[in-house]
């Protein structure tokens, strides 16, 4: 394959990769100012409704670790790629961001499910 052809491949997953972070993070916090303002609209206040506005700063917190773990990822990659090293599955920061994507993931979807069952 061409460098051209990779380094596109790259310019779009880091694109990709950037939305999917801006876009957590607002409905997130959107999410979590939504549900603290209407607190007193709940019938009772339940441990769903803790549980929900834990995973919604579980979201906010891991998507923004995730963040800074993303930026050492890359330069990780720039470094090796700049002194010709192949490190092929040793790159930690990769994994470790991945798992925070999906906990990031999971725990605003948690969030918004808990908020739904509330509201009913």
């Amino acid at each position: 394959m061409s460098d051209k052809y990779i380094e596109d491949i790259n310019r779009a997953q880091l694109s990709n990769s950037q939305f999917y972070d801006k876009a957590i993070l607002t409905l997130s916090i959107a999410g979590l100012i939504l549900l603290l303002f209407r607190i007193q609209d709940f019938q009772s206040t339940t441990s769903l409704l803790y549980i929900s506005l834990i995973c919604f700063v579980i979201a906010i917190v891991t998507n923004l670790i995730s963040f800074k773990i993303g930026n050492a990822n890359l330069q990780l990659i720039h470094d090796n790629h700049v002194e010709g090293k192949s490190n092929k599955g040793t790159n930690i920061y990769g994994k470790i961001n991945i798992c925070l994507s999906w906990i990031t993931a999971i725990a605003l979807l948690s969030a918004v499910i808990l908020t739904i069952i509330l509201r009913t």
